[in-house]
């Protein structure tokens, strides 16, 4: 980002001087919320073709 690695330190100094650091162990949310959505999407996505399979099926039968 910076092309300056002098500035880019004096930067990040002054930005985490008085910065408490916290450790965090565990899983994350976003990555266990986006494994949801999309295992929701895949279903939605396998009912939307069963059911668009089975209404061509029906229709060809008229």
């Amino acid at each position: 980002m910076f092309h300056d690695s002098v500035l880019t330190a004096a930067l990040t100094e002054r930005l985490t001087h008085r910065a408490h650091i916290n450790n965090m162990v565990g899983g994350s949310y976003r990555i266990l919320e986006t494994k949801e959505w999309i295992e929701q999407s895949n279903l939605l996505r396998l009912t939307f073709q069963r059911y668009t399979v089975k209404s061509l099926f029906y229709l060809s039968l008229l």
